[in-house]
């Protein structure tokens, strides 16, 4: 029997799980469908982080006992929201010490180890979160696709399928969007496009999944991938940037860079780094070199250290 810490990130895509020992060794890593409350309800959570849970512990390879767990779960908006889940996770009996707060928290911890900054998340969504010293935070964006998610996948891909239907009408610029969407979507044509999409369970992600068409027409010299990037670089310099003014920092300042958008685009990312410069000079922008999930297990072990009980944000 093995004492282990789990962290959670639950996230629009997918929802992911480790295993991590007490002395800080990842053990095993598991995995699940979307966990973003907004998407799939507390139900939807639950199925993914028994699955991801499951998955990690056979993973393992040998009988652990789970000491202490961080949940960082998108969708998260209310106290309420966060109560419903804390009671559920009670039920689930995931681990005797547990706290839930949204992913934005153990995605900054991969880029600090748990220092003062402030996490840019690029994901399916997007959500700007900043810690300061004294133990302030404060968040920009994190909406939803209805009402924000401006910068994320989906922003990206619904902005790669306006221009398709724009070029397709007339009444935008010529671009190679257009192809790429009908092959990407194995369509034969844009009308087409309109009956697959209308037709899916879960759209927002099947648009965010068009996000990397962008980055490689941009690449190309598309004009108008470049545009739509160049715009989504900006929705998140203004994320942080708000984040920043509610906050006080001193001379030296960390962004993290997180989520799957960053790592499939170096492009975004310095791009990003461009846009902050002259809002930011004293910011130093970073990619994280472990996952969120990672973040979360070193919130966990936090979490163990301080005997803490089950609690939310």
């Amino acid at each position: 029997m093995v004492d282990v810490v789990v962290g959670f990130d639950a996230g629009g895509t997918s929802t992911q799980c480790a295993l991590m020992t007490l002395d800080g060794k990842v053990l095993a890593h598991g995995s699940a469908g979307p966990g973003n409350y907004q998407i799939v309800r507390a139900d939807g959570v639950r199925r993914a982080l028994q699955q991801s849970l499951a998955a990690a512990r056979a993973a393992a390879g040998h009988e652990v006992r789970v000491r202490a767990a961080f949940l960082g779960i998108a969708g998260l908006t209310t106290a309420q929201e966060e109560q419903t889940l804390a009671e559920m996770c009670r039920a689930l009996d995931i681990a005797p010490k547990l706290q839930i707060m949204g992913d934005m928290v153990p995605a900054l911890a991969a880029g600090t180890r748990g220092e003062p900054g402030i996490v840019v998340i690029g994901g399916t969504g997007s959500i700007c979160w900043g810690l300061d010293a004294a133990g302030n935070t404060a968040r920009a964006g994190g909406w939803g696709y209805l009402f924000g998610d401006e910068g994320s996948g989906f922003y990206i891909g619904r902005r790669a399928l306006a221009a398709a239907f724009q070029a397709y009408d007339g009444r935008g610029p010529a671009t190679s969007l257009k192809r790429r969407v009908l092959e990407a979507l194995d369509c034969a044509d844009l009308p087409a496009v309109v009956t697959y999409m209308y037709g899916l369970e879960q759209p927002r992600t099947a648009i965010a999944a068009l996000a990397p068409l962008v980055f490689t027409a941009a690449a190309e010299g598309d004009e108008v991938a470049n545009e739509i990037l160049a715009g989504a670089a900006r929705e998140l310099a203004a994320a942080v940037l708000a984040v920043y003014r509610k906050l006080q920092f001193d001379s030296d300042l960390t962004v993290v860079a997180s989520g799957g958008l960053f790592r499939q685009s170096d492009e975004l990312y310095e791009r990003l780094r461009r846009e902050l410069a002259p809002l930011l000079p004293q910011a130093r922008c970073v990619l994280p070199d472990v996952e969120p999930v990672v973040g979360a297990c070193y919130l966990a072990l936090r979490l163990l250290e301080e005997g803490r009980d089950v609690e939310t944000s």
